[in-house]
């Protein structure tokens, strides 16, 4: 599944230890409703998380752009 997400230019799954149960309990009981919105909101909060990554990136990368620029 993360090969396909990542080929198709989204975010990988990741699945966090203390949500892991939860996923196997989906996956186990064949809760394709209930696995469709863990995967959705898990998706939508990796999201978050590169988003701020490649924030501070970019704040990072201004911030040393500025070193080298004459005032």
């Amino acid at each position: 599944m993360r090969n396909l997400l990542i080929q198709h230019d989204l975010v990988p799954l990741v699945i966090n230890s203390n949500e892991r149960a939860r996923y196997i309990s989906f996956l186990a009981e064949q809760d394709t409703p209930g696995l469709t919105r863990f995967i959705q909101a898990t998706l939508e909060e990796e999201r978050g998380r590169l988003q701020r990554f490649q924030n501070a990136d970019e704040q990072q990368a201004g911030s040393d752009d500025s070193v080298f620029r004459k005032s």
